[in-house]
């Protein structure tokens, strides 16, 4: 008869568990919820742009019928053949992805210098957090926003640490990805080359390594490069008849210019309505960890990317 044999939970496992422990519980209470949503228009978009093979979804973006990368919506149409067409179905694509995506989050924590139960106490957070919880499940490109960006993330804070010729390629290849599923993810990139430019020390070869990853970025963008222009062009003709106001950055159909009130409402919805709470934490962060060199990178991003978003959008078209 075979024996059981149960290892103790040693030093080095221990934090592995802590991770999986929040992401399963996270999991489980937004499995109970999902019933709990309905699907809203825009949700429908997924649906009608992934109608026959993966030729029509190219088509479906290159015709102008809508102007959005095409990564999300070959995820989903793949996602679709695999496992059919319901609501369920396809929200649990969107908190799979999501939950891949805090798994790659736990492991950019754990590598700033974070402790295993404050980074995983940062997931279940998670559970409270409205602004979490919509995109989360979503039938929209955003999940895949998340993993993306978080990977990303993962792959700049390992070239940070040593940017060899390898880190760098895979570096690009995940900008790459960012881009093809939302444009507007290149504000990460900037933000990335804002704490190279103020928290690095230069040398000829890492700039020319980061330069580097820009032009493996930019070729294996460039097939859909054309697209995108023709993307960009297409919503400005559309706001020149229609008059609607935008920012330089944004589209007058889903974002607004910034304004203190746009600023606010996207705190309140950040912070669930409680911006006090939140800032009082994020100060009490910054003050415990913020001269550790790995989490200035985490706190940059976590405030840079809004910040430069709200930034370039300030001035109306």
């Amino acid at each position: 008869m075979a024996t059981i044999v149960h290892q103790p939970i040693t030093k080095a496992r221990a934090p592995w568990l802590i991770g999986a422990s929040a992401l399963l519980l996270l999991f489980a209470f937004m499995i109970l919820n999902i019933g709990w949503l309905h699907m809203h228009p825009d949700e429908t978009l997924s649906y009608v742009s992934t109608e026959g093979g993966l030729a029509d979804i190219i088509h479906f973006q290159v015709s102008l019928q809508d102007n959005q990368a095409p990564g999300w919506f070959s995820v989903f149409w793949a996602w679709r053949q695999t496992l059919g067409d319901g609501e369920f179905t396809s929200r649990m694509l969107g908190l799979l992805t999501a939950l891949i995506a805090l798994a790659v989050a736990y492991q950019i924590g754990r590598r700033a210098g974070g402790d295993a139960w404050a980074v995983g106490l940062g997931i279940v957070c998670l559970i409270g957090n409205a602004f979490f919880f919509q995109y989360a499940y979503d039938i929209r490109p955003y999940p895949l926003v998340m993993l993306t960006a978080m990977l990303s993330l993962w792959a700049f804070q390992r070239w940070l640490a040593q940017p060899s010729l390898r880190r760098t390629i895979i570096y690009g290849v995940s900008v790459a990805a960012m881009l093809y599923v939302h444009y507007l993810l290149a504000l990460f990139v900037v933000v990335h080359a804002i704490y190279l430019l103020t928290h690095v020390r230069l040398t000829v070869k890492r700039i020319a390594r980061f330069v580097l990853a820009g032009v493996v970025a930019g070729v294996l963008f460039a097939p859909w490069f054309p697209v995108f222009v023709a993307h960009v062009q297409h919503l400005r003709a559309v706001e020149a008849q229609s008059g609607t106001g935008r920012g330089v950055a944004g589209i007058g159909v889903s974002t607004f210019a910034t304004s203190a009130d746009t600023v606010q409402a996207l705190i309140d919805l950040a912070t669930n309505g409680l911006a006090v709470v939140y800032g009082l934490l994020l100060l009490l962060g910054v003050v415990l960890v913020g001269r550790r060199r790995g989490w200035r990178l985490l706190i940059m991003c976590a405030l840079g990317v809004p910040i430069v978003y709200l930034a370039v959008n300030l001035v109306a078209g």
